[in-house]
């Protein structure tokens, strides 16, 4: 008699596993549709405060999807727009796709499909336009209370045009790889807030009408890494991007250089400091690190006619005995900004135009 009641249970023992997948797996379908609708409420919630102060998000075609494990919006022939407040923002591409995972819905990534267009056109009559054809671009955004608190962007294979709002004609713009980072240094307080950027380039040109301030040409360089800290910045920041630097100069606020690493074969250049603003916007500081192959820099300073001939020469001489007279060497020097005025030494090599 028992082994007729083992043959009789066996199968509900063989069942039981098959039993326990299908309740995980409409508990999980469940705690999706949950999530699924929280985003979709939170987008809605976003888009009316975000049409409030001029934002909008368009698409010709929106869908919704994702499951088993994320949440997914796609926006086919989207249009991103910023308007009002002196800066209107304009961006457009083929497609955007934002996603999140069900278990961390702070946490946004975006895809967008090139052909890419950027405008920005400002009540001052500034601002810029890139168009651009890229490897589909890759941005993360980690919310805290609704607010960006670190976002990031990576660009491959970029090839497209660059064209400020007063130029003439656009200058051709490329990058290998372009990666930009941006997040609190520490939580908002009082209407101010310290933020930690970073980029960087590989395989960057850009040639334009704006010039290399070396020698006059395109703008170069095979590699460039920069990391940050941006002080006393205004939070939330003001609509005109000069308001913002303006308030930030007010406050007193500060650049902090930890690392700039630039590389233009075969100069290359590693250096760190501080700048500051003043009332008119002019920067002021100083950058200290050392530079290989120098000399081949201040024989473009010559040609280019920033420097004399004899001031190169002289600069030559300086540098070579403080590298000890060997070729190719690291020198140690800094980098002096004086009223945006950027000096070598006693040797004025180029400027930065004013913040505001």
């Amino acid at each position: 008699m028992s082994d007729t009641m083992s043959k009789d249970t066996k199968p509900w023992y063989m069942l039981a596993p098959l039993a326990m997948v299908i309740v995980l797996a409409i508990g999980w379908s469940a705690f999706w549709y949950y999530a699924f609708t929280q985003s979709q409420q939170r987008y809605a919630a976003w888009e009316a405060r975000a049409k409030a102060s001029g934002l909008s998000l368009e698409c010709a075609k929106q869908s919704w999807g994702g499951y088993p494990f994320r949440v997914e919006m796609g926006c086919d022939a989207a249009q991103f727009s910023r308007v009002g407040g002196g800066t209107d923002v304009v961006l457009t591409s083929r497609n955007i796709t934002a996603l999140t995972q069900v278990y961390s819905p702070g946490l946004v990534v975006i895809q967008f499909t090139g052909p890419s267009n950027l405008d920005i056109n400002t009540s001052e009559g500034g601002g810029f336009a890139i168009a651009a054809n890229h490897d589909p671009a890759l941005a993360s955004v980690l919310f805290s209370e609704d607010t960006p608190a670190e976002t990031s962007l990576l660009i491959e294979n970029l090839q497209g045009t660059l064209k400020g709002a007063k130029q003439a004609k656009a200058g051709a713009l490329t990058a290998t790889k372009l990666n930009l980072h941006g997040r609190f240094a520490d939580p908002p307080q009082n209407g101010k807030v310290a933020y930690d950027i970073a980029a960087i380039a590989d395989k960057f040109s850009y040639d334009g009408p704006v010039r290399d301030p070396i020698d006059g040409g395109p703008i170069t360089f095979g590699s460039f890494v920069f990391s940050a800290k941006l002080d006393e910045m205004p939070f939330p920041w003001p609509a005109r991007l000069n308001e913002t630097a303006r308030v930030w100069a007010t406050n007193t606020g500060k650049l902090q250089i930890h690392q700039l690493d630039l590389t233009r074969a075969p100069i290359r250049a590693s250096m760190s400091g501080e700048l500051v603003a003043d009332a008119q916007g002019k920067l002021n500081g100083e950058l200290a690190g050392k530079i290989v192959n120098l000399d081949k820099m201040l024989d473009r300073l010559a040609a280019s006619g920033k420097l004399s001939r004899g001031e190169a020469s002289l600069a030559k001489n300086m540098f070579r005995m403080l590298s000890g007279n060997k070729d190719n060497a690291a020198v140690s020097t800094s980098l002096a900004v004086k009223q945006s005025k950027i000096y070598l030494g006693p040797f004025k090599v180029g400027k930065f135009a004013p913040l505001f």
